[in-house]
């Protein structure tokens, strides 16, 4: 390169010399010709964008996005009342203390997820989740007699989206929001202490839809592995609430009135706190830095 610049200053010292000899004015014109074929000289022995895209590396391209991120997860969950009860308020010989909440205390669960990212830098991902969840409690009513221990099974899909709030190196911290349909199901199981006497009641199973709200980080491993953390707030019986008395044991989250005393209508909502390994497929590039 030093070679080709050298050449390019004799060349305009031999012109502007000529110029001064014959007692012509010097013309810049002339002048600037060698200057152009030197650059032109150098675009072509410039590398390729092939050149710079083989050499280039995907990892260290903040533009640079996976073509698909699948998930698995594990949840820990706390329900919110009604969902949410006391069990030692129940009492069996009046059937509207136990009509008021699900007398739920915590919940595990897990599930997977498929995010694709899509806009310019991948900011914006459409994502699909698959999520199980199981309420438990136990604890004894208000005699003292009878040990109950209740059970709410939620298994949902979620269709949404997530916003990364900003790209860093490794780490990238988002909010999302989903649509959700959940099928209930579970059971109540009632063991009597003096006549040694156990029942279990199995829920019909009944569907419901509703929306959660949630945010997290994804940190990123490497270019093909990561890691995910993130809470959820699900409200997750909005449409679909029903109640039926004549026998079976359902979810009966429609308001309805049980001993004349009127039971209002059950939202179910609790926070789900997850973490997940994720699985980067593929990579996209949609801007590149020439």
């Amino acid at each position: 390169m030093n070679n080709k610049k050298l050449i390019s200053c004799i060349t305009i010292f031999l012109i502007a010399t000529l110029c001064v000899y014959s007692q012509e004015p010097l013309n810049l014109t002339q002048v600037y010709q060698p200057l152009k074929l030197y650059n032109t000289f150098t675009y072509l022995n410039y590398p390729s964008k092939k050149d710079l895209t083989s050499s280039y590396n995907l990892a260290d391209n903040n533009n640079s996005h996976p073509g698909l991120i699948q998930g698995i997860y594990g949840s820990f969950g706390f329900p919110f009342a009604p969902l949410k009860g006391n069990i030692s308020t129940i009492s069996l010989n009046n059937g509207a203390t136990s009509a008021v909440s699900y007398f739920e205390k915590w919940a595990v669960g897990g599930g997977i997820s498929e995010k694709l990212p899509v806009g310019n830098k991948g900011k914006f991902k459409v994502v699909i989740n698959f999520n199980y969840s199981v309420f438990l409690n136990s604890g004894t009513d208000s005699l003292g007699v009878n040990s109950i221990k209740p059970k709410i099974e939620i298994f949902q899909t979620s269709l949404g989206g997530e916003y990364a709030i900003t790209k860093l190196d490794r780490i990238e911290p988002f909010i999302g929001a989903d649509i959700t349909a959940s099928i209930f199901g579970g059971s109540l199981q009632i063991d009597n202490s003096v006549l040694g006497t156990s029942v279990t009641a199995d829920y019909n199973s009944v569907s419901r839809f509703g929306v959660d709200f949630g945010a997290g980080v994804d940190y990123k491993i490497n270019k093909d592995f990561g890691f995910v953390l993130g809470g959820k707030y699900n409200i997750s019986n909005i449409i679909g609430k029903s109640t039926d008395l004549t026998g079976a044991h359902e979810l009966n989250d429609a308001g309805y009135s049980v001993n004349g005393i009127n039971i209002k209508s059950k939202t179910i909502s609790y926070i789900n706190l997850y973490l997940g390994f994720s699985i980067y497929i593929g990579t996209s590039i949609q801007s590149r830095p020439w």
